[in-house]
């Protein structure tokens, strides 16, 4: 199977949309032969080909909007060297390379361990170089401390660094290997962090990973365990680019070595790497006489236009904000219904609005309508062919579409419309109910951080993990039963 890239254009600083299926690489380019463009070539193309891993390192689409550290890195080098970022997003490490490699991207914007560009040859390193070790990781109950004393399964990448790290005299030295059952993997697709997702569920117990990707995992994992880090492991990172690129890692050089703690840099690393996803925060709704917040009538007057019980769409603020009207994420959502800004431009709240509370839920208001039609045709569309919108449906489609349809509306609030359309989709290929999301759509949004079924013809929008999406879904309706228990309708 060829790999294949996922291509989103963005002009300017304007946030941009992948745009498209995964594409291979004469698909993208229809070349005879992959070259690497010269500097004089970029410049005169306005655009520079950034590639990165489909991650929250590196880049993926978060509420439809392209997210990720060194997506936002490559951002700001675009910006500096005057010059529009084409983000292709790769399904893996190697992948990235690859692409730069054979001339499909300029750049590979990733902390590529100068060990593996070594191995993998014909790259050079710029840009944003620093020393990186690695760390091992556990699911809950491991204890690196007493490791000798049972037979822990620990799983590594193959030419990933923590497969060149076991394979060093030095690291061997300080960290013993001898009560791990190790599996070096091969499958192309794996990342870091779908390595760790793997240990999380208990596939594996232990894998080494950078320290960088482990501090920003464990956002996600406040319950994953995490070793000392290994000293002989360390490593300097940075982007690569082809070989022969001598100019162009020059000029990244010049507006990135010098300028590495700027706080525009710093404030995307902090972000990242330092901010915590999960919060820790103490429930607080209940204010007494069935109040669940000082926020209940705007969430009642919304409600209205979309139909919903105002619990509802209250559970949905609590989950996002815990309604906290000044809470901004780790991704830039902002506000009571955590809206990116081009989305609550889109649906009219500007920026100067987006933390006041009436405005923000009405835009979120908004976007809920206008992902709920969107559903409503689609799941019509799939559960009686041939009819083009929903009002054209009979009644018992309607009543089978309507029966999940506030699943399938959280799910794509969380993720975006393009990874739950493309689950519908897998649903009725595979044969599952693609009506029903417990079980049926649900599992397939599942299946899409699996290359089997994500670079399937029927799936647009490439790789998801969708472990967030799916606690998302089932998070909100418990609040919303929750709430149903304090508040009158």
């Amino acid at each position: 199977m060829k790999t294949r890239y996922l291509v989103a254009t963005i002009v300017g600083s304007a946030v941009g949309v992948a745009i498209g299926s995964w594409l291979t690489y004469e698909e993208l380019f229809n070349v005879p032969a992959p070259i690497c463009r010269t500097w004089a070539e970029i410049v005169e193309s306005d655009t520079l080909r950034v590639a990165s891993v489909h991650s929250t390192i590196g880049a993926f689409q978060h509420k439809d909007e392209m997210r990720g550290h060194e997506y936002e890195m490559a951002q700001q080098v675009c910006s500096e060297l005057g010059l529009t970022l084409q983000m292709i997003v790769a399904p893996s490490e190697q992948a990235m390379r690859d692409s730069v490699l054979t001339g499909v991207a300029d750049v590979a914007a990733w902390p590529n361990a100068y060990s593996v560009v070594a191995q993998t040859g014909g790259l050079r390193t710029c840009g944003y170089a620093y020393d990186m070790g690695l760390v091992p990781v556990g699911s809950p109950g491991v204890n690196f401390d007493t490791a000798a004393d049972v037979n822990y399964r620990m799983a590594v990448i193959d030419g990933g660094r923590g497969s060149i790290a076991l394979a060093d005299e030095y690291v061997l030295s300080e960290f013993d290997l001898s009560p791990y059952d190790v599996t070096v993997l091969s499958e192309d697709s794996l990342t870091d962090e779908s390595l760790a997702e793997m240990v999380m569920e208990g596939y594996y117990d232990a894998t080494l990973l950078p320290a960088n990707v482990a501090q920003l995992l464990r956002t996600y994992y406040p319950d994953m365990v995490v070793g000392r880090s290994l000293v002989y492991s360390e490593d300097s990172v940075a982007w690569a680019v082809c070989i022969t690129a001598d100019t162009l890692a020059a000029k990244i050089d010049s507006v990135c070595s010098y300028d590495r703690l700027a706080p525009r840099y710093a404030t995307i690393t902090k972000r990242y790497y330092e901010q915590s996803i999960g919060r820790q925060v103490k429930i607080r709704y209940l204010l007494g006489q069935g109040r669940l917040s000082v926020y209940d009538q705007i969430f009642r007057n919304y409600s209205r236009g979309i139909g919903w019980d105002w619990r509802l769409l209250a559970a949905v603020s609590f989950v996002e904000s815990r309604f906290d009207p000044y809470e901004v994420s780790a991704k830039g959502a902002r506000g009571l219904m955590q809206l990116m800004p081009a989305t609550a431009t889109r649906f009219g709240c500007p920026a100067g609005l987006i933390t006041d509370p009436d405005a923000n839920v009405q835009a979120g208001t908004r976007l809920i309508a206008s992902m709920e039609a969107s559903l409503r045709s689609r799941l019509a569309r799939t559960v009686q062919p041939g009819i083009l919108q929903y009002r054209d449906a009979s009644p018992e489609t309607k009543e089978i579409v309507e029966r999940d349809l506030v699943c399938f509306t959280l799910a794509s609030y969380n993720a975006g419309l393009g990874h739950v359309f493309d689950a519908i989709a897998l649903a009725d290929t595979l044969g599952y109910n693609p009506a029903v999301w417990k079980d049926n759509v649900e599992h397939c949004l599942r299946l899409k951080s699996d290359r089997q079924y994500y670079q399937m013809s029927c799936v647009s929008h490439g790789r998801f993990s969708a472990r967030v999406t799916v606690n998302y879904v089932q998070e909100v309706l418990q609040y919303y039963e929750e709430f149903c228990k304090v508040a009158e309708k």
